[in-house]
């Protein structure tokens, strides 16, 4: 009559144990599908703000070159956003992107932009900022052990500062790219 007692308690054991073994795997299946969609996140919202940043800069350029008003709703959702997904890495180096367009928009406003010099010096500074977070996104999000040294969207090393000079954006430009100069040239991003 005891015989059944060992069968019983290694049946029992087994079924314990398989039970154990998909609650695990049920918890770390969970884990890992929460960081990939944490990551992803995260991925979108630097995307956003990388975007944004651009069509900011250009938006900055057209206030400073024809008083053009800047709408910042969306600059300010992406900086939002980073800061609900964002590691506290990311957020950093985005507020250092933020603090770059107050001091560019403050100068503007002032007056303290009274050329392309002028301009060159603070878009510089905003450059080395979205380089900055590009590289702290490229290894904190993607694990991209390599720096990039130029942002994509900055003035190629080869050209000389004067070249902006001699591209016009006009109001009706959007985009990366900008349209064409007065003198019916492709205008593109070096100029802002």
């Amino acid at each position: 009559m005891t015989a059944w007692v060992p069968i019983v308690a290694s049946s029992a054991g087994g079924a314990v144990v398989s039970l154990l073994g998909v609650a695990a795997g049920g918890i770390v299946s969970r884990r890992a599908q929460r960081e990939h969609w944490s990551r992803d996140k995260e991925l979108q919202a630097c995307a956003q703000l990388i975007a944004e940043s651009t069509r900011t800069q250009f938006a900055m350029l057209r206030r400073w070159r024809h008083d053009e008003r800047i709408d910042w709703t969306a600059w300010n959702e992406a900086l939002d956003i980073i800061s609900l997904v964002g590691t506290p890495e990311i957020v950093a180096t985005a507020s250092q992107i933020d603090h770059e367009f107050w001091l560019l928009s403050d100068s503007v406003r002032a007056g303290k932009v009274t050329d392309m010099e002028s301009w060159d010096i603070h878009r510089g500074r905003l450059e080395e900022a979205r380089l900055t977070f590009v590289n702290t996104v490229r290894l904190k999000v993607t694990n991209t052990r390599s720096r990039l040294d130029q942002s994509p969207v900055s003035r190629p090393a080869h050209l000389p500062a004067s070249f902006s000079q001699f591209q016009q954006i006009t109001p009706a430009d959007e985009g990366i790219g900008g349209g064409t100069t007065s003198s019916g040239q492709h205008a593109n991003a070096t100029d802002v």
